[in-house]
């Protein structure tokens, strides 16, 4: 993608973004979720290395990913030697484009029988649950989460690979909390001790923040990368245990932050 491209992109996203966001001038979404996350850090108690460990932990997933475009080693001390883009967001806090294209086949049961597969327990979805007016720190994944594991009769401790929307690593926190992965007072502790040691297997392929987003392609990223895991077909960075996924989206940042939110529960079939 060119400049110019990028630059109409940014500016003309949707309705909201050109008539009211662009004239200020406010444009593309860093300042946006620089100001949510400080939000964030401040209502949560977390810290900017909380975000980098979420960071430097994903990174540390895509060099086991050939696909992902980021996969040389980072550390905690590069991130925050990283060029600071919108207070508190620094370079790896923020998405890069990348070029890039998935694809998924969905086929009835009984034609894949014997093979191994992804079957789908459940989607959920919520579109715009608070019109903007809230604080942004809860998203629509709260919404779609509890129609989830309502319908699916599963839980968030039954979750044995996790991909969520990853533009920035404040919304890996939000949909940790909002999935009832981990609480919201607790979420340092769980980057800590589960995130950053890779003992949860979270963004298995790198995220986005690694990976790379490829436009409206990144929507799928994580759907894709969690149907490999529970087939077991991710190699180097296969998950010991791969019985139990769930994957989210979220996205169309409006005046503040995404509007949208989904929920995906998948398991491992033959």
């Amino acid at each position: 993608m060119d400049a110019a491209a990028f630059e109409k992109l940014v500016t003309r996203y949707n309705r909201a973004t050109e008539e009211h966001l662009s004239p200020l001038p406010l444009t593309g979404p860093n300042a946006l979720f620089a100001m949510l996350t400080t939000r964030q850090m401040e209502e949560r108690g977390l810290e900017p290395a909380d975000y980098g460990r979420i960071a430097v932990a994903q990174r540390s997933w895509a060099g086991l990913n050939p696909g992902a475009v980021y996969r040389q080693p980072l550390s905690l001390e590069e991130y925050f030697a990283a060029p600071m883009v919108a207070d508190p967001l620094r370079r790896y806090d923020c998405v890069p484009s990348v070029t890039g294209a998935n694809a998924v086949v969905v086929v009835a049961d009984d034609r894949a029988t014997g093979m191994p597969r992804a079957r789908v327990l459940g989607v959920t979805s919520s579109f715009n649950r608070d019109d903007q007016g809230g604080n942004g720190l809860v998203t629509g994944v709260a919404e779609s989460a509890d129609a989830a594991w309502q319908s699916t009769g599963v839980a968030p401790s039954d979750i044995d690979v996790l991909s969520v929307y990853d533009d920035y690593p404040a919304m890996v926190v939000a949909q940790l909390n909002d999935l009832g992965v981990v609480h919201a007072s607790d979420t340092s502790r769980f980057i800590r001790e589960r995130v950053a040691t890779r003992d949860y297997a979270l963004n298995t392929s790198g995220g986005q923040l690694s990976a790379g987003q490829a436009g409206s392609a990144g929507g799928m990223h994580g759907l894709v990368e969690v149907v490999r895991q529970l087939r077991r077909e991710a190699g180097d960075r296969q998950a010991a245990k791969a019985r139990i996924g769930a994957v989210t989206g979220y996205g169309m940042v409006l005046y503040r932050y995404g509007s949208c939110g989904n929920v995906t529960v998948l398991e491992a079939a033959a």
